[in-house]
């Protein structure tokens, strides 16, 4: 799927005016939580692990692992020129974290560095 879309993009007409832009899901298309379901305390979904404090810790720690074919689709978009932006319905307070999680990962720049084109928003379903 990766590379029909990277190959779509190449078909993009682009514009020199740096309104192009491309949305991504964060959790589980960017970033990737495998590591925390492979923990013997969520056992690939044998618990309830994706509600409450559990989930959560994992996302303060700030180590989830890009996903591999989305990061390559991502540097492709930015040497097209497109910008990207995130979006996720990980709750508010995490934002920061989030981001520093995105950076490390490999998702270094929205559009320039500016983090205007990066859109974290928090779904009435966590508040």
């Amino acid at each position: 799927m990766v590379d029909a879309a990277i190959e779509y993009a190449k078909t993009l007409n682009v514009s020199k005016d740096g309104k192009d832009l491309w949305v991504f899901y964060v959790d589980e298309a960017t970033l990737s939580n495998v590591p925390y379901y492979a923990r013997p305390m969520v056992g690939f979904g044998a618990t309830n692990a994706n509600i409450g404090k559990k989930f959560e810790s994992w996302i303060n720690e700030g180590k989830s692992p890009a996903v591999s074919g989305v990061l390559r689709l991502y540097q492709t978009l930015l040497d097209l020129g497109i910008k990207p932006i995130f979006i996720t319905d990980t709750k508010e307070e995490f934002r920061q974290v989030r981001m520093a999680n995105q950076k490390k990962a490999g998702y270094h720049s929205w559009g320039r560095n500016d983090t205007r084109y990066s859109v974290f928003f928090a779904s009435n379903k966590n508040n």
